[in-house]
């Protein structure tokens, strides 16, 4: 193994804790002060580039955690650790708000109330309006909380390593590697909704704004009440299996076939939902989630067949650092 990859795996792993929008940038940036830096020494010492050398020169710029500390940014309201989080549950709360304001639009022209509709044009646009910048204020301020609470904070620092190894970099493309902040915070994510619809499914609704007046609507229909404890065991199920990988900090085949085994588990409820009862309190509402549902059923078909591909084209899991590689 020579330097250069060495090189290549430390800067990828300052990547990984870099804003993917300045992440090149800097990658760049780094990857030519490393090489230089090593130049120096091979032309003071007069020997050819080492895995050793480079070892020791990595040793004296520190962690990749803590180096990339120094590049990111601190003044923001939501760092970029939690931003993609933020960007992603922002999208499917406004997308709720316009499909509930969009079927509410929907209702009253199949009623024929075209009229009343017109007449009160104004107060259906502020009142989705006020309802999205409500919501959004909200999912905004939870973020930002969460980015200065000391849970944040704690993931953010590295964990205390005096004898932190170079050689212990992983390959620079590990398909099987995991990302543990990510894996937690879709867990958490996971844990959340399983606590929700299991004990306050009331609380499943949107806040809409008309007249000066905030009324909450409850989105769930009472016969959805059947499928929670469906969706109760494929999320647990899920849950168990990502604490695994949680605390191995990769996948493995095990993992993948067992991942692989939850497929048609998914497939099973997703269907029960769409074939069942009434999903929404609001009329027609259903309708348009049963056909989605639809679709997000074949990419899910779609993604198992994927999967199964790969781990039957997969060869036995191979070392992926450097000293592994050498024992």
């Amino acid at each position: 193994m020579d330097a250069n990859e060495l090189i290549e795996r430390y800067v990828r792993e300052v990547g990984r804790h870099l804003p993917r929008g300045t992440r090149a940038d800097i990658e760049m940036e780094l990857r030519s002060l490393l090489q230089d830096s090593l130049d120096e020494r091979v032309a003071d010492s007069g020997v050819k580039p080492s895995a050793d050398m480079a070892a020791e020169l990595l040793r004296e710029f520190g962690k990749p955690d803590a180096i990339a500390a120094h590049y990111r940014p601190e003044q923001h309201l939501i760092g970029p650790q939690f931003f993609p989080y933020y960007k992603l549950v922002l999208t499917v709360v406004l997308v709720i708000i316009s499909v509930v304001h969009v079927a509410v639009l929907v209702v009253m022209l199949l009623r024929g109330e075209t009229a009343v509709f017109a007449q009160n044009l104004w107060n259906w646009l502020g009142s989705y309006f006020n309802t999205a910048v409500l919501n959004a204020g909200i999912i905004t301020l939870i973020f930002a909380a969460v980015e200065r609470s000391q849970i944040a904070h704690a993931l953010k620092q590295p964990a205390p390593d005096a004898a932190w190894d170079p050689f212990s970099l992983p390959s620079a493309k590990d398909p099987d590697r995991i990302n543990r902040f990510e894996l937690g915070f879709g867990m958490l994510w996971t844990l959340a909704f399983l606590i929700l619809f299991n004990f306050f499914p009331e609380w499943v609704g949107v806040i809409v704004i008309s007249d000066d007046n905030a009324q909450f609507f409850r989105l769930l229909a009472p016969a959805f009440a059947v499928h929670v404890p469906w969706l109760t065991l494929a999320w647990t199920l899920e849950l168990m299996l990502k604490s695994v990988v949680l605390v191995q900090g990769r996948w493995s085949r095990v993992t993948r076939a067992l991942e692989l085994a939850l497929v048609p588990l998914t497939i099973y409820v997703l269907n029960r939902i769409r074939t069942g009862g009434e999903i929404f309190a609001i009329a027609g509402l259903s309708v348009l989630v049963k056909l989605i549902l639809g679709l997000v059923i074949v990419i899910v078909v779609l993604d198992g067949l994927h999967k199964l591909y790969k781990l039957l084209a997969a060869s036995p899991a191979r070392p992926t650092t450097i000293r592994s590689r050498a024992a």
